[in-house]
């Protein structure tokens, strides 16, 4: 992650890096049920993802900012079976209630 606030204002950028990796196909058999000693060599894929975010303080208890995840919209499965979402915004607004 890399990250630059000056002012009021910040930006950051997040990388993730995943390289080929073992998973289960979820296959069974008879004896043992699911198993991870069928031939699972590498086979989930490896991806790279990126994200970016900002955000304003306009005064000290509020901040709005905008987040858009994996970037480049990658097409990519973190677990076998389980496709991730491809480009996606997110904005919004948090207030800090009591303390200094």
């Amino acid at each position: 992650m890399v990250a630059y606030a000056k002012g009021p204002a910040d930006v950051a950028v997040s990388a993730f890096f995943s390289g080929k990796r073992d998973d289960s196909t979820f296959l069974d058999d008879e004896f043992f049920g699911y198993s991870m000693l069928l031939p699972n060599k590498d086979l989930e894929a490896g991806y790279q993802k990126v994200d970016l975010s900002a955000g304003f303080r306009p005064v000290k208890r509020l901040r709005a900012f905008v987040s858009l995840e994996n970037l480049f919209d990658q097409d990519y499965e973190a677990s076998f079976g389980f496709p991730a979402l491809g480009l996606a915004a997110r904005a919004g607004v948090t207030v800090s209630l009591g303390g200094n």
